[in-house]
């Protein structure tokens, strides 16, 4: 008897951690995601930024051959 009862309270314990592991799981994938879209949304204003600096220096290159 002694025995079953450790090893229910053992499983019981698994199944807990088991819960807690899938929520912290959950949590990282959230949090992964995130990250991801915020690398992206970098990645998406740098290329903004890059394109307006070559058009600022086209247009001073343009300015100077006229000016």
């Amino acid at each position: 008897m002694l025995l079953l009862s450790q090893v229910r309270k053992q499983l019981e314990t698994l199944v807990a951690e088991k819960s807690r592991l899938s929520q912290q799981n959950a949590n990282y994938a959230r949090e992964n995601q995130f990250l991801h879209e915020v690398i992206e949304y970098h990645r998406l204003t740098m290329e903004d930024v890059s394109l307006l600096d070559e058009r600022i220096e086209e247009m001073a290159e343009t300015m100077q051959e006229n000016g």
